[in-house]
């Protein structure tokens, strides 16, 4: 009993923060939602919900957001197990190698951008792509080129440290039983290490929401080609226009997909 009092007493510290951050303001939010402007507080029930859910920029916004989580978390985790199994094939031990691939998440966003600035021009982005058809995606991919290259290297790490905790006996084992590279990877490594992978996929995840700041240091604008156009983007320009109800509202239904895809993938990784 005093074992668990102590944890708790441990635990409390992080846990008053962690409601005072992060919750207390989701509910507050929440409440701000319901209201017709933050000023005069008048109660309007469902209506901004319809308003935002009907609004084509918050539609664009939100297309363009999930094809860039699909398009970025699938390609950072490919690149990242295939390099990750490699490391472990030919290079088990190399603190060095894996403390090189960490750099580029660890290098200034600003750095990044202007260095990717002169592979990608921006300008051609800008006004040359079409506005139309799936040939607008296109204004993602040097967004989606920063994402791979700064967040490849942290999740190579993170599934290689799990790879090398697979007990040498089950490799072993089905090189006995005439598994080739391939099979030991897809049939006895990656069911292994799961609830890594899922860690993984989680905090690449997190960190496309994050991408807003390297499309804004990329195209210079808040209002960046309609292939570009995150939900960030719409959320950050309603709020220089004060219009606190439509960015609470927008938030809000962010919070519950994002818990719903989450959830999902939860339930997934399970089973």
């Amino acid at each position: 009993m005093n074992r668990v009092r102590k944890w708790i007493l441990l635990a409390l510290p992080g846990m008053i923060g962690f409601l005072l951050i992060y919750i207390v303001p989701f509910f507050e939010s929440t409440y701000y939602s319901f209201l017709s402007d933050i000023f005069s507080k008048i109660f309007v029930w469902f209506a901004n919900y319809k308003k935002v859910l009907g609004n084509e920029y918050f539609l664009l916004a939100t297309r363009n957001t999930a094809v860039f989580l699909v398009a970025g978390c699938f390609s950072v985790m490919i690149i990242s197990i295939a390099v990750s199994y490699c490391l472990l094939l030919f290079f088990k031990n190399s603190s060095l190698i894996k403390g090189i691939m960490l750099v580029p998440f660890l290098i200034p966003s600003a750095a990044v951008v202007a260095a990717w600035t002169y592979v990608f021009d921006p300008v051609y982005y800008s006004y040359k792509i079409p506005d139309e058809g799936f040939g607008v995606f296109l204004a993602q991919v040097p967004i989606l080129a920063i994402f791979v290259w700064k967040n490849c290297g942290l999740m190579i790490i993170i599934i290689n440290t799990a790879m090398q905790r697979v007990p040498d006996g089950l490799i072993e084992a089905s090189k006995l039983d005439g598994a080739g590279v391939i099979k030991r990877l897809t049939k006895i490594i990656l069911p292994t290490i799961r609830q890594n992978l899922f860690f993984a996929l989680v905090l690449t995840m997190t960190e496309s929401l994050k991408i807003y700041k390297d499309c804004y240091l990329y195209y210079n604008t808040d209002y960046p080609p309609n292939g570009a156009y995150f939900l960030q983007n719409y959320m950050n320009n309603h709020f220089a226009k004060l219009d606190y109800e439509l960015l609470t509202t927008a938030t809000v239904i962010f919070v519950i997909a994002a818990g719903l895809a989450v959830g999902v993938f939860y339930r997934r990784q399970r089973e």
